[in-house]
């Protein structure tokens, strides 16, 4: 089952998003390279992709489209836009991530989580807007996306927009218990 796919407007255009269970490492991938066909009227396959080692997230150089994907637990996300640089990430709750916050937050954001009443809720959002940031604008995860406030809607030219997963697939997400951000820049 294969969610709708779902256009969200943003500042930097439009960008679709749909969900839809994982099935095998080969099996995601043959899924979104077959969204990605029809949504471009044109055949797309692994061909088509570059994975730079400076920067490991998929590019398609030849095509006039961006894309990105993430998949946790048993479902996978794809997001793509003719009109925009993206970066997506997914994640459902895991429980005692204190320890990480204090870890590899900014001081900002543990200050900020100390603060919440939900404190896996807010980790987990503020946890997809590092890795979507991450995988839309690039540089180095670990010092840079990873100790960087991600408490603002907009850093640098990306934008973030935290995103209500169960109601993009309630058939597929049945829980609350998830958090999901799309990263957007002007291609």
């Amino acid at each position: 089952m294969i969610s709708p796919t779902t256009k969200i407007l943003t500042p930097c255009g439009e960008v679709f998003i749909t969900l839809f269970p994982k099935a095998g490492k080969l099996g995601h991938r043959e899924r979104i390279f077959r969204i990605l066909s029809n949504a471009c009227g044109k055949t797309v396959s692994e061909g088509d992709m570059v994975v730079n080692a400076d920067y490991p997230r998929p590019f398609f150089p030849e095509q006039d489209f961006d894309a990105n994907w993430t998949h946790s637990g048993d479902i996978c996300a794809l997001a793509y836009s003719f009109d925009a640089m993206v970066g997506l990430d997914l994640e459902f709750f895991r429980r005692n991530r204190q320890s990480l916050a204090e870890r590899f937050f900014c001081e900002e954001e543990v200050l900020h989580l100390r603060n919440v009443p939900q404190f896996d809720k807010e980790f987990f959002r503020l946890w997809c807007r590092k890795e979507a940031y991450y995988k839309c604008h690039g540089g180095d995860f670990f010092a840079g996306s990873l100790r960087r406030s991600m408490l603002p809607d907009v850093i640098d030219s990306v934008y973030l927009q935290d995103l209500h997963a169960p109601r993009l697939a309630p058939e597929l997400i049945g829980t609350e218990d998830v958090a999901m951000c799309l990263a957007v820049e002007l291609a």
